[in-house]
């Protein structure tokens, strides 16, 4: 019986999703992307989303801080993107980044989970 206990302790945080494992103290943001549209840059925002649960944050519509994904698409499958973040009445801008894959019809997942961490890191978060 104890073993078994143990075991459920080491093993309940594994199935936490990123928001349950966070919500605690976690410190709230508004994530704004684009309409609902093309492909990429919705998992762009996907990708956005998850790491900021996964970095401790809650995502949390009419939050102080917002963060707006600017994106564009250029016609050889290259995405553009910068953030904006507005927090305490004043917006600045991260730094735009771009992702490009060469012999590919689309971005893979895991070069967009990648792309969005360093948009993140690039604007402080």
């Amino acid at each position: 019986m104890k073993l078994a206990a143990l075991l459920a302790i080491l093993f309940i945080p594994l199935f936490q999703t990123p928001s349950a494992a966070n919500s605690g103290s976690a410190t709230p943001v508004e994530l704004q992307c684009g309409p609902e549209g093309d492909a990429s840059e919705n998992r762009l925002c996907e990708a956005l989303e998850y790491t900021l649960l996964r970095r401790g944050y809650k995502i949390q519509n009419n939050s102080q801080t917002k963060i707006r994904l600017v994106s564009k698409n250029g016609p050889d499958g290259s995405m553009r993107a910068r953030l904006e973040i507005s927090r305490d009445g004043s917006v600045s801008y991260g730094a735009e980044a771009e992702l490009s894959v060469i012999d590919r019809n689309s971005i893979p997942e895991r070069s967009i989970n990648s792309f969005a961490a360093s948009l993140l890191d690039r604007s402080g978060f």
